[in-house]
């Protein structure tokens, strides 16, 4: 049984790790602030900057399942507002997936660090080793060919090509460029890459003093 959990729990780790950088930074209205004066989004949408502030608070709130499209439809043909239904369907989906995550992984830590931490602290060692490798490796494609890897991601998500849109026609794509996508997954890997390697030194200091224990 220990080890049965210990698998699940380096499982469910960085699943729930990932999936929190992806909720945080994907809707951290800061970061959108930025990168709307950074690459000149007010002036090629002719919305000003807090208009389009509201734009993005109101199309969070949609995506989150608190408000419905109301607001947002003043702004997007027919076609950006069902990409936007299929955005905010796959959105609430990974909202379920982290919430199970969460307590899948602090079901599976509380029992470990009662029962067995000398096995929370190797397998904490294991998954962020493992996790790690397999993100930056992930990463490393995305730098080699963002475009082609950035479009497989749509194929596998999306069961419709409404993903592609055409900047001279669909506003979505001048508010939310290729550019801010490549800066979202940047921060978010970076992110990531942060916690795990916090948990990862953590597990290592804790494995020293485990193995000092006992010699």
């Amino acid at each position: 049984m220990n080890k049965i959990i210990s698998i699940i729990f380096s499982i469910f780790l960085p699943i729930t790790i990932l999936l929190l950088s992806v909720n945080i930074i994907a809707f951290n209205e800061s970061f959108y602030a930025k990168k709307y004066d950074e690459y000149g989004i007010p002036s090629s949408t002719n919305i000003e900057k807090e208009g389009l502030m509201d734009l993005t608070n109101k199309l969070f709130k949609y995506l989150k399942g608190k408000e419905d499209n109301s607001y947002i439809e003043k702004y997007f043909n027919k076609k950006e507002l069902i990409h936007l239904e299929d955005v905010r369907v796959l959105f609430e989906k990974g909202f379920v997936l982290r919430n199970i995550s969460i307590i899948i992984l602090l079901a599976s830590f509380l029992y470990l660090i009662f029962k067995n931490p000398k096995n929370l602290v190797k397998y904490s060692m294991y998954s962020s080793i493992v996790s790690l490798g397999i993100v930056l490796a992930v990463f490393l494609l995305y730098l080699i060919d963002f475009n082609k890897y950035f479009t497989y991601f749509h194929l596998i998500l999306f069961d419709n090509d409404l993903w592609l849109l055409n900047p001279n026609v669909d506003i979505l794509i001048r508010i939310f460029p290729e550019q801010i996508f490549i800066s979202l997954l940047n921060n978010i890997v970076l992110l990531f890459v942060i916690i795990m390697s916090i948990i990862l030194v953590i597990a290592k200091l804790y494995s020293g003093r485990m193995k000092g224990k006992f010699e």
